[in-house]
């Protein structure tokens, strides 16, 4: 049970860290109306991810579901095999 709790702080722990990231980024970006959400957008796509990569790229279970991809994708997206 212990264990399961610490995963989940975990869990909570970076994906506050990637909100609060991504919040301070999108905080400075100050352009025209149609502009600011593209970069926004973008901001909110691409860092939580990276974050979400860095921190999980070495679990199990990360390396499970890019297995899993991998399988589905049939081998398709060869920057998968470098993630397992």
């Amino acid at each position: 049970m212990m264990q399961y709790v610490q995963t989940w702080l975990l869990y909570v722990a970076v994906t506050a860290a990637a909100a609060v990231v991504a919040y301070g980024l999108c905080s400075l970006v100050n352009t025209g109306a149609v502009m600011q959400i593209v970069i926004k957008a973008v901001i909110c796509l691409i860092v939580p991810n990276v974050i979400y990569l860095a921190a999980y790229h070495r679990t199990y279970e990360f390396k499970q579901t890019a297995a899993l991809a991998d399988k589905m994708l049939k081998g398709k997206v060869t920057f998968l095999k470098k993630l397992m």
